[in-house]
């Protein structure tokens, strides 16, 4: 590979169930994983495609939506270095439900699917680490069904900020600085809002000293104040 190996990709994303396996078993994983180079914009699978194979990003970032009937974009998430994805479709034996794109030049770890799980039934530990992840991805769905149903829009971003930060965020005394290059559109489509919304909370939130925009990220100059909003 030409940047990490799977082993030594970010091991504290809580979406990296790779990284929580004892040391053995995740050495055997590893080994069986291939390289595959992406760039911007080229599809990993789309909805409906038959599952072959399950992912982890080394460099870059990938991507995940759904397409709504009336053609609106539902932005699901967005996968950073050491976060896994692509196994449920292999568990299940179910098609992809999502699609998956990359946002940028990337190179992912491919487990293909009669590796996965010739692993699995020979190591048990895979299924309760990849059952660990699955329950932190069914907290966040949970809570972003709630924030869609019940609260008002300069809440769900705090909270979604409130996410950035934990996953993704570097600390630096009291501040933290989430390095992404989430647009403000993108955001809108995370949280079902327009661009212009997401422009005039963030605004606001920057007026009142708590952010601060910039062209490489988001800076939380107070966190105690935005995690007071959520």
């Amino acid at each position: 590979m030409t940047q990490d190996s799977p082993a030594s990709t970010n091991r504290d994303s809580p979406l990296n169930w790779i990284a929580h396996l004892p040391q053995n078993v995740e050495a055997e994983v590893c080994a069986a994983m291939k390289p595959r180079q992406v760039k911007a914009g080229e599809a990993i699978y789309r909805f409906g495609e038959e599952a072959d194979a399950t992912y982890q990003v080394i460099y870059g970032s990938i991507q995940s939506s759904n397409v709504t009937a009336e053609g609106k974009e539902i932005l699901l998430h967005i996968m950073q270095p050491g976060e896994c994805f692509g196994e449920i479709g292999l568990i299940e034996g179910s098609r992809r439900a999502n699609n998956t794109e990359a946002r940028e030049d990337c190179e992912l770890a491919v487990l293909n699917k009669s590796d996965f799980n010739e692993l699995r039934s020979r190591h048990p530990e895979i299924n309760e680490a990849i059952l660990q992840m699955q329950c932190m991805r069914l907290r966040m769905v949970f809570m972003f069904i709630e924030d869609s149903a019940l609260r008002p829009l300069r809440q769900r971003l705090a909270r979604r900020l409130v996410l950035m930060a934990t996953m993704l965020g570097s600390r630096d005394e009291q501040q933290i600085f989430i390095k992404q290059s989430l647009s403000q559109e993108e955001l809108g489509k995370m949280l079902g809002a327009s661009r212009q919304s997401i422009n005039k909370e963030l605004s606001l939130l920057e007026k009142e000293g708590i952010v601060e925009k910039s062209r490489d990220g988001i800076r939380i100059l107070d966190p105690a104040a935005l995690n007071a909003i959520t």
